[in-house]
């Protein structure tokens, strides 16, 4: 009888992206674990130039037409969207796109630590004033130590 091998790497599924919603329609932010190399390059390049456009007293026409570019080129690097759907956000809004994707994996490991946290205390009877009941009274689901 011939066994299942067992895979040491499964390339189904890297990663489930978390979703940003737009006008109903989910689109699906990119994570660091799964942006390219070279997109990554290109993010912390125009990002860093943000910053030093920001940071200039005077800016030229063509660095505030510049400026008023990298947020969208930002957002197309990180948001699995149509041109036309990331065109048609506010600055503001891409500017949240941006700071969802950077808060991201932080944000990500808190809500599971709090997941946790919640599954383990729902998993321990407590009474209405929050005391754990004692193993083995009459309303704990708990079996009596013997």
């Amino acid at each position: 009888m011939a066994t299942t091998p067992v895979p040491v790497l499964s390339l189904d599924s890297l990663a489930d992206l978390p979703v940003v919603v737009i006008n109903d329609t989910p689109y699906e932010l990119l994570t660091t674990e799964v942006l390219t190399p070279i997109n990554g390059h290109r993010l912390a390049r125009l990002g860093r130039r943000e910053l030093a456009l920001r940071d200039k007293v005077d800016l030229t026409p063509d660095e505030e037409a510049e400026l008023e570019r990298l947020p969208g080129q930002m957002c197309r690097l990180v948001l699995d969207a149509p041109a036309e759907v990331i065109d048609a956000l506010t600055d503001l809004q891409r500017m949240k796109v941006l700071q969802t994707f950077l808060t991201g994996p932080r944000l990500m490991a808190l809500l599971a630590e709090a997941t946790r946290r919640v599954e383990a205390v729902s998993e321990t009877p407590a009474t209405s004033t929050g005391d754990t009941l004692p193993a083995g009274s009459p309303d704990s689901t708990q079996a009596p130590i013997p």
